[in-house]
């Protein structure tokens, strides 16, 4: 699930060429989704279940801010 150090150190010091590449959700071998987000002052992060459910929260895989996690995927629909 996490990506290379090179890969997360680029997006934290802004020098990543297309960080929506990897940021946001991106659809697993499994079918499961991998959500990562850049958010340099949050405390915690969750992502809230589109069909409801609890929210699943997020784990933090860098100090500047990188946030990463595993939630399933929504039903019928694509990332």
């Amino acid at each position: 699930m996490s990506l290379p150090a090179a890969t997360v150190r680029a997006l934290v010091t802004g020098e990543h060429g297309d960080p929506f590449a990897v940021l946001g959700p991106h659809a697993e071998s499994d079918g499961g989704l991998v959500v990562r987000a850049l958010l340099p002052d949050a405390r915690g992060v969750q992502v809230v279940p589109r069909e409801g459910g609890e929210p699943v929260p997020l784990q933090r895989v860098h100090p500047g801010g990188f946030w990463e996690g595993r939630v399933p995927a929504p039903t019928g629909t694509a990332p």
